[in-house]
This record gives C-alpha cells, structure tokens and sequence, in this order.
C-alpha cells in the first residue's frame, strides 16, 4: 500500500517536510518545499496522485500529490519501520508477525 510523506514520516518519527527534504537527497523529488515534483528514480517507489474538484471555468482546482510505497521508510535511516507497520497490520488481521525480512 502506498502512503503520503505523512504517513511514511508517522512510521518512522519524521514530519512530511523532513520526509520530503530526505526524499529529495536520495534523487526521488526535486523542487523545493511546496513545489516538489517527483524524478525518474521517484517513480520506481511511487505515483502522484491527481485530484480535481470537478468545477469547470473559474471555480476548477487541480492538484496533485506523492505516494510513495512502504519500503521507503527503511531507506529514510529506520531499517525496521517497514517491519513494525506489517506487523501491526498483521496483528490487525489476526495473523503472526514476522520476525525479520530475512526469514
């Protein structure tokens, strides 16, 4: 499942900006805050959503924004957070966790 910088930054104790400006050293956005743009690279570990109110004329607003799969929470410098959010979706589903990726 693919998550916001908001979500990706709650998994691994970093605020969006921070998760942005991370994402931008490792080549996966560029631009600035508020204007990020996601690179080639970015592309391999997410989409851009794209959004419209439905208004046409004066009224039509358009945007979009990054998501970004889970797996790049362990490049952001916390190796576990991918493994502690499975599990805790795994516990949700009554299921086992598991101890590592290396099982």
């Amino acid at each position: 499942m693919r998550k916001s910088a908001r979500r990706i930054g709650q998994m691994v104790g970093l605020d969006s900006k921070e998760v942005n400006q991370k994402l931008a050293e490792l080549g996966y956005l560029e631009g600035q805050p508020g204007n990020w743009s996601m690179t080639e690279e970015g592309r391999k570990h997410g989409e851009e959503r794209f959004f419209d109110n439905g208004y046409g004329g004066y009224a039509a607003r358009s945007w979009s924004y990054p998501v970004w799969d889970e797996d790049v929470a362990r490049q952001l410098g916390d190796p576990d957070a991918h493994l502690r959010e499975v599990n805790k979706n795994r516990k949700l589903a009554g299921l086992p966790p598991i101890e590592s990726w290396d099982d």
